[in-house]
């Protein structure tokens, strides 16, 4: 279970949405002091609960995700960027950065059903994977009760020219 980490309670508090969503809620969020750095806090962790870790974690520092964002939206204003969820599907991660108001791009049924499930509206998604199974387009054709007017990119890889 990844252990989320903020260094001021500010982030926090505008993360609250976020950490009531489903497959986030109950997740361990800690505060480092102005002191303290995210390498002793694990070293912290795994000395005081060796007999507790019986599996790998994560510790996910969230004001990295908080400080691309920001980058993100003061350097490229216009550009309306969309989260590959295959990239790194870890709902912790996914949680924040929908918090923050981030779009998803999602290639596969359960990568949408996913990001559905942390109360991100069907507008802030887009469905594009070059190969989709016939009962995953039937799928999406369903979100259109909950979003009438979205539109599809279309991923086309044409077939190269042979070279001979």
């Amino acid at each position: 279970m990844p252990t989320l980490v903020a260094e001021e309670p500010q982030i926090i508090t505008n993360l609250k949405p976020f950490f009531g969503t489903s497959g986030v809620k109950g997740k361990k969020v800690a505060t480092l002091s102005s002191q303290g750095t995210i390498s002793d806090f694990i070293q912290t962790i795994i000395k005081d609960s060796p007999t507790e870790i019986d599996s790998p974690f994560s510790v996910i520092d969230l004001r990295v995700l908080i400080d691309l964002m920001n980058k993100w939206t003061t350097n490229l204003p216009t550009v309306k960027a969309f989260n590959a969820v295959k990239c790194n599907p870890n709902i912790s991660i996914i949680g924040a950065l929908a918090a923050l108001g981030t779009n998803f791009n999602c290639a596969s049924r359960a990568e949408i059903e996913s990001i559905l499930s942390l109360g991100v509206s069907p507008d802030r998604i887009i469905y594009a994977n070059a190969c989709k199974p016939e009962s995953h387009i039937k799928y999406v054709d369903k979100i259109r009760k909950w979003h009438p007017k979205c539109e599809m990119i279309l991923r086309i890889k044409p077939e190269e020219e042979s070279r001979a």
